[in-house]
């Protein structure tokens, strides 16, 4: 079972997500600002975070570069493209995988899946 961070400040969304992973068999937790996110980061095991780059008003570096730091792949998915999200992160955001909105909820998924699996056959 894979465990996910999903942080996200529009409610609504965050909650259709939760509930959509859960139809795949993904356990989430959540967050909607940064603080939120960060607790959840240092007191959850994840295997990954979902985060969209601006939350409530804050970019979230703060939360991706602990997630990474702690060895956490990251998935932002944002409306900013590449380049603006490589700026604001920094040399971090080439350890992510940024994913553009909008997307197809399936293509997510699959994406998680992935690094998630990526991550697991590193750590055999």
């Amino acid at each position: 079972m894979i465990r996910l961070l999903v942080a996200e400040d529009h409610g609504p969304l965050r909650e259709h997500l939760v509930r959509y992973f859960a139809d795949f068999g993904i356990q989430c937790a959540q967050a909607g600002n940064v603080p939120e996110a960060l607790r959840c980061v240092e007191e959850r095991a994840v295997d990954a975070v979902m985060i969209d780059l601006l939350l409530d008003g804050r970019f979230a570096v703060p939360v991706i570069n602990r997630a990474v730091k702690c060895g956490v792949p990251v998935l932002i998915h944002t409306a900013f493209d590449r380049d603006s999200v490589s700026r604001q992160v920094g040399p971090v955001a080439r350890q992510c995988t940024i994913v553009e909105k909008p997307h197809e909820l399936s293509a997510l998924r699959s994406r998680i899946v992935a690094v998630v699996s990526e991550r697991k056959a590193a750590n055999v």
